[in-house]
């Protein structure tokens, strides 16, 4: 019938007056199993492109059966109708919209199959209507779909699966825009944990995911031909191969040219819209403490990347984590992490102060062993380099004095500073290292604060960070001595090419 579809159009007729008085009798009990009614279904949506005047309403009675009947409809039967649908939809005889709406309503059915069939197809028709040029009107369509799908009023189920969805076609460079974004943000302050830890994975994993991906495509891609093996050899088919491999031909030319290379990504975290809203609706949710201690994990994680990224205040979220700062505490190494991930320079040094002298409290101290003592020195080392006014902080501002002599303003801080300073004389190698580390950081930063034999003879006399707010103004331009040695250099050659020059000129009058 596919070969010669004008010599059975009356046996088509037939076949399909059988089933439209077959979906009649179906829809009267949907809830029943039918095996003939699938397929003659199966039938249609095989030959439909032949037939197009005759099955132009075939699209969307089955749509209307599955948008009315979907959550009574026999598993079997309901996979049988999306095929279908898919099919056709393939064929060019039904638009993308249509289908794709009615599969995010379809994610509420019960039926874990069907759900990564509709996945699947969503993704790659999707992929397919923005392969050669992307329509921005289908896709600010379906992205808005989706904004309400991903919200309260969808079905747990619907909204997850929406969202696997926004961030699969971000994975694979479909949907790379801020709209996409910013509707998989609405998930990290949801009350399903489901939702928020797929959120929060994309922003923190996605960037790598995309990555690992462009890699192992670059070292492995295989030409994909299908050359019809169990088929009976034809001239069509044989076109096909050649049409295939000649395909694939051009695309690694286009490659190694470089025309095919993707677009370069901004790192999703830079798109969105509100990062201090954001950041401030998870924090609430984090201190309601209503969920397991790893989404916890996974919202402090998430809060002080949104920080540090986009140089945000959220002062109450670094006394927050000062309650998890114990030697008993778990996953303690995690949490101090997100400690360091979560400064930055504009952040206030008084309200990070604190947490540097917990740390120092329950981590570097004579009860500690000597694993806690290297993870807590290099802890408030990692701090003090992102924040480099904790030392100044109670800074008197004098000239640099002897040991002890550095006067009543600096000298908590100073003491604090060469206790830490002290570790470098114990014996374990890791804690030596690690206080090594803080001694090096502070001598360039600010070696008054350590005693003098401490300080090196390489130090600079001196040296204090900016205060917390100050600005020091850049005097000339950066970079300009490099100019005037160069233009120096210059003219040194140029005057021993006149001296040659004027040499040569000597020895040639008298030979003459």
């Amino acid at each position: 019938m596919k070969r010669d579809p004008e010599s059975y159009v009356e046996e088509f007729k037939q076949q399909h007056a059988r089933f439209l008085s077959e979906l009649e009798i179906f829809k009267l009990r949907p809830s029943k199993e039918s095996a003939s009614f699938a397929e003659l279904t199966n039938f249609i949506s095989h030959v439909s492109p032949h037939y197009p005047e005759d099955c132009k309403d075939f699209p969307s009675q089955i749509m209307g059966l599955l948008e009315k009947h979907h959550a009574v409809l026999t598993p079997n039967l309901r996979k049988t109708l999306i095929q279908a649908l898919i099919l056709v939809r393939n064929r060019g005889l039904l638009a993308p919209l249509e289908l794709l709406k009615l599969c995010f309503k379809l994610f509420r059915c019960n039926d874990k199959n069907l759900r990564q069939l509709l996945f699947d197809h969503i993704v790659a028709d999707v992929k397919m209507v923005n392969l050669k040029k992307k329509d921005e009107a289908l896709n600010r369509q379906l992205q808005g779909f989706l904004y309400k799908m991903v919200g309260a009023e969808a079905s747990e189920i619907a909204a997850k699966k929406s969202l696997e969805v926004l961030v699969e076609l971000y994975r694979r460079r479909v949907w790379t825009d801020a709209r996409t974004v910013n509707a998989i943000a609405q998930g990290v302050a949801s009350p399903v944990a489901k939702l928020m830890v797929l959120s929060m994975n994309f922003f923190l994993g996605i960037d790598r995911k995309i990555a690992d991906d462009d890699a192992a495509g670059s070292l492995y891609e295989p030409e994909q031909v299908q050359t019809h093996q169990h088929s009976k050899k034809t001239a069509k088919r044989a076109r096909h191969v050649e049409k295939q491999k000649a395909g694939n031909r051009r695309r690694r030319l286009a490659k190694e040219a470089g025309k095919g290379a993707p677009e370069p990504l901004f790192p999703a975290i830079n798109l969105l819209h509100d990062p201090q809203g954001l950041a401030e609706r998870a924090f609430a949710s984090l201190k309601k403490a209503d969920q397991r201690f790893e989404v916890r994990l996974l919202q402090m994680n998430f809060i002080s990347r949104v920080l540090a990224h986009h140089r945000l205040l959220l002062l109450p979220f670094y006394t927050y984590l000062q309650r998890y700062v114990t030697g008993k505490q778990e996953h303690v190494t995690q949490i101090l992490a997100y400690l360091v991930q979560g400064c930055h320079e504009l952040v206030p040094p008084d309200e990070v102060l604190a947490c540097v002298r917990a740390v120092a409290h329950h981590f570097v101290s004579d009860r500690s062993n000597n694993d806690m003592v290297a993870v807590g020195l290099n802890t408030i080392r990692a701090i003090v380099a992102r924040v480099p006014a904790l030392l100044a902080v109670e800074d008197g501002g004098g000239e640099e004095e002897g040991e002890g002599a550095g006067g009543a303003g600096r000298g908590d801080l100073a003491a604090f500073v060469q206790d830490l300073a002290g570790y470098a004389k114990a014996r374990d190698k890791s804690v030596v290292v690690a206080a090594r580390g803080f001694v090096n950081l502070v001598k360039e930063l600010h070696p008054a604060l350590l005693r003098t034999r401490d300080r090196g003879r390489d130090h600079v006399k001196g040296a204090r960070p900016l205060a917390y707010g100050e600005v020091r103004a850049a005097e000339g331009v950066d970079g300009v001595e490099l100019l005037q040695e160069e233009e120096e250099r210059l003219a040194a050659q140029q005057a021993l090419e006149e001296v040659g020059r004027g040499e040569s000129d000597e020895e040639e009058e008298e030979e003459e």
